[in-house]
């Protein structure tokens, strides 16, 4: 399920230009207004599957009706701000949307903001073959030899990895979800070559004392409905719960 959230100030307000943790820290607060337990379990520990956790979440950018970037901060507003949220967890979205109603204020930062609207996202019907744009930055990584050491680097758009990789997280993330194999269920990921030159510089965010390099190119999947839709869901690509990977279909 997803879910807009719509937010309203009055006068303009400053956020730091990288705001993902914050926001994150957000909303686990409204988690933990509905259920400390609860929030204190997706945070700390997840759904673990194997070696891996995921917490089954992921949120867009913020999408201000007036903003401009000064230095390192983003001054929003006068007006309305919005972000979708989306899980598959039904008690993730039950939870949020509690802490929204005893709350109705969002914190990022030390800004404050009002949550003056909350909408429920319609599922799209998913076929073969559908168009995504991105919410927010897709990240895939992978791993290299460097001077003899082994380090995770991020993947870039134009290589074959990038894809390769997004698509292998999508079906662990079937696995864990649907508890079973998912060598049934397939995808293929293309990239206009007119979209990789337009989008293949990125967009570097700060987040957890490192940088984390991601992409907002637009593409084409083909393959199984059920990884589009988890990837819909609960994002495309890593580090779903820190903003990154919200895709949304293209009409």
């Amino acid at each position: 399920m997803r879910i807009k959230v719509i937010l309203e100030i009055d006068v303009p307000i400053s956020i730091p230009i990288n705001y993902q943790y914050h926001l994150s820290s957000a909303i686990y607060y409204l988690l933990q207004r509905a259920d400390q337990e609860y929030a204190k379990e997706l945070h700390q520990k997840g759904y673990e599957f194997g070696s891996k956790k995921f917490k089954l979440f992921t949120f867009s950018a913020l999408f201000p009706d007036f903003y401009k970037i000064r230095g390192n901060q983003m001054v929003i507003g006068p007006g309305k701000i919005y972000f979708y949220i989306g899980s598959l967890k039904n008690e993730f979205i039950m939870n949020f949307a509690s802490g929204i109603f005893s709350n109705h204020i969002l914190r990022i930062g030390r800004a404050k903001f009002l949550i003056s609207q909350v909408e429920a996202i319609p599922t799209p019907q998913f076929s073969e073959v559908m168009q995504f744009k991105c919410l927010s930055p897709v990240v895939a990584t992978t791993k290299e030899e460097i001077n003899g050491v082994i380090k995770p680097r991020d993947c870039q758009l134009e290589e074959r990895k990038y894809a390769e990789n997004i698509i292998r997280n999508l079906k662990t993330k079937y696995e864990l979800i649907y508890d079973k194999p998912s060598s049934g269920v397939d995808l293929r990921i293309s990239f206009k070559q007119e979209d990789i030159e337009k989008y293949k510089k990125g967009k570097l965010i700060y987040y957890k004392n490192t940088f984390v390099k991601g992409f907002l190119c637009p593409f084409e999947a083909s393959g199984s409905p059920e990884l589009m839709e988890i990837m819909w869901e609960v994002g495309a690509g890593e580090k779903n719960s820190g903003g990154f990977g919200m895709v949304e279909v293209m009409n």
